[in-house]
Parts: C-alpha cells; sequence; structure tokens
C-alpha cells in the first residue's frame, strides 16, 4: 500500500534549489519512502516516532502516520545538522 507523502513548503524550497543530481535523488528517496517508509532507520531518545532516511549526506526525517495512510516529512538538511534542527524543533512543539 503506498502512503501518501506530505512534503511542507519549506522542505519543496530547499529541494528546488538543490544541484539537478543532488535533486533527483532525494525525489527517489521520497519516492521510496511513498512505497515503504520503514525502510529508513528509527531515531531514538527525544527523536522517538520520527524516521531518518538516508541520500547522500542528507537525511530526510519523517513520521509515519499509519491511521492516514501518510509519512509527514519534518525536514530535509544536511546530516551535519539536521539532528540539531529536528531537536529544536521537538522542543519548540513541546512548548
Amino acid at each position: 500500500m503506498k502512503y501518501k507523502v506530505i512534503v511542507p513548503p519549506l522542505v519543496e524550497a530547499t529541494i528546488r534549489i538543490l544541484p539537478p543530481t543532488l535533486k533527483k535523488m532525494i525525489r527517489a528517496g521520497l519516492e521510496a519512502i511513498k512505497e515503504n517508509p520503514h525502510m529508513g532507520k528509527t531515531l531514538k531518545d527525544e527523536l522517538k516516532g520520527l524516521w531518518s532516511y538516508r541520500v547522500n549526506r542528507y537525511r530526510i526525517v519523517y513520521r509515519i502516520e499509519h491511521s492516514r495512510i501518510e509519512v509527514q516529512v519534518i525536514d530535509l538538511s544536511p546530516r551535519a545538522i539536521i539532528y540539531q534542527r529536528i531537536l529544536a524543533w521537538t522542543k519548540r512543539i513541546q512548548e
């Protein structure tokens, strides 16, 4: 069963400015997640409930909503900064 992948406007904007080769790889990664959202790696500790899918040096971080058969992309960034960004995001939504 294919999941619907929801990509927020900020992540779409990030994808649009990437080099063409990387953009194509990211789009292929999103298609792979659509086919099987469990292909990624489960995150732990403060990021429990989120998944990460590797595309070159980038990570697509997302949440699976099984009841709605959808995947919500949270962020897309290079590995070097993605997890700090996601930690900051989780703290903001908890406040």
